[in-house]
């Protein structure tokens, strides 16, 4: 009867380990844990928030002239990454050295500046400009990506984030500032606020709204997200 009762004892702790490991070669053990993780680590978040009336936590975001506060959900934190802009290619395109060490480059989402297909050749009207204005403001300086789901990287396979430095999105800054427009080829989680920019900006004359000069009509137009 003891012999039972112990061969019953391994088998109940057992069983949900075997199960999960079944699982775990259909889609991934770790995947499984660390998604139930998370789901478990909101959950306890929003019940601690109900049961002592704590407030919601959130972060500011530096939009142009003004500040909005966004969601910090655990969700919401495990999509934003830290880096480095180590480099700027281009008005909407930039190099971040990643904790891994290793460098990459990255779109930024929602942001359509002048062009700079090669060095010296199909250049964009104000695409140096806006360069040059990335760089001198971002350049060295510690930044997150964050990302909306829908879009991971680009047809060129480079990362397409939303970059923030400090409190300053930096896509926003671009488009406020006249350096870039806003893309209109794509809806994300910023469209309305980046269009809103790009009104203010050409109201005010800014940047490349206030600068005479014809864009190159004849450039082809590339298809950067997937």
């Amino acid at each position: 009867m003891r012999s039972i009762l112990s061969v019953g004892i391994v088998f109940v702790f057992l069983l949900p380990q075997t199960a999960l490991g079944k699982a775990g070669s259909r889609w991934g053990s770790d995947t499984a844990l660390e998604t139930m993780l998370e789901r478990r680590e909101e959950r306890r978040e929003a019940r601690a928030r109900t049961r002592f009336k704590l407030p919601e936590k959130t972060e500011k975001i530096r939009m142009g002239w003004s500040i909005i506060e966004k969601p910090a959900s655990p969700r919401r934190r495990r999509n934003v990454n830290p880096a480095l802009l180590s480099g700027v290619v281009d008005g909407s395109i930039v190099v971040v050295n990643l904790p891994e060490g290793f460098n990459t480059e990255v779109r930024l989402l929602g942001v359509n500046a002048p062009e700079i297909i090669r060095a010296q050749e199909n250049i964009e009207c104000y695409a140096l400009e806006a360069k040059n204005a990335l760089r001198n403001v971002f350049a060295g300086t510690s930044v997150v990506l964050e990302q909306d789901k829908r879009y991971a990287k680009d047809s060129y396979k480079r990362l397409v984030r939303y970059v923030r430095s400090g409190s300053q999105d930096i896509g926003a800054w671009m488009i406020w500032s006249g350096y870039a427009f806003a893309d209109r080829d794509i809806a994300h989680l910023r469209s309305q606020e980046y269009f809103l920019l790009e009104a203010d900006a050409e109201n005010h004359e800014r940047g490349l709204w206030g600068y005479a000069c014809d864009y190159n009509d004849d450039l082809r137009e590339l298809d950067v997200l997937e």
